[in-house]
């Protein structure tokens, strides 16, 4: 929280002080949405550490097309150090969200194999690489969906989770091939992407770059 109001200062630094104004006004209710997700949180942190946040340049080759994948999560906690050593460290993949939480239905591969959303097994498969095995993965919302609710769990052990620990392969498999496409499309130049040593200088003119959502890519 107190992060928070340390955000706002550094708002009003930067955008003036009206800024800083309406932000104050409004941080009874974020301190109100920040505690309630927080509340909803921790207890499945419970044990672990943060060890992946914001963490940039992780990457991992998919599938045996030369595929690979780079990006970023918002947070990842493991076992501490000290945990035995002879057994993997055990992670939990959390991504934050300001209101709707992804359908399970979203998660889930189809009939047709594909997935609405693909970034829980990027996610999973980059924390992999990182040499964590992925337990589970949580959308955690702020502000909470419209029912209220704070979490959804993509996959995972937990008893409502959208995909249970046996189709963590099925989301791989999954991922692999939808990467395998988007792979075939961008070498044949159809999209372009900027390479990300080269976004600094190729995007500062980009009239979408302040909502840009680029997490991770493939190439």
């Amino acid at each position: 929280l107190a992060a928070l109001d340390a955000a706002v200062v550094a708002m009003e630094r930067q955008h003036g002080v009206l800024a800083g104004i309406l932000l104050r006004s409004a941080l009874p209710s974020m301190r109100r949405d920040l505690q309630r997700a927080l509340d909803a949180l921790l207890p499945l942190l419970d044990g672990l550490v943060p060890v992946l946040v914001e963490t940039p340049d992780l990457s991992t080759p998919l599938g045996d097309g030369g595929t690979r994948l780079t990006g970023r999560m918002d947070l990842v906690c493991a076992a501490s150090a000290d945990h035995d050593r002879n057994a993997p460290r055990q992670a939990i993949i959390v991504d934050f969200k300001k209101g709707r939480l992804p359908g399970k239905d979203e998660l889930r591969p189809g009939e047709s194999g594909e997935l609405g959303r693909y970034q829980m097994p990027a996610y999973a498969a980059l924390t992999l690489a990182a040499g964590y095995e992925p337990l589970a993965a949580y959308y955690l919302s702020i502000e909470g969906d419209a029912r209220g609710k704070r979490l959804r769990c993509a996959f995972g052990p937990d008893k409502d989770a959208a995909v249970g620990p046996e189709g963590l392969s099925g989301l791989r498999d999954a991922l692999e091939k939808a990467c395998a496409r988007a792979a075939v499309i961008l070498r044949r130049g159809e999209i372009f992407v900027p390479d990300p040593d080269d976004q600094e200088t190729v995007c500062q003119n980009c009239g979408y770059r302040s909502i840009c959502r680029v997490r991770y890519e493939v190439t």
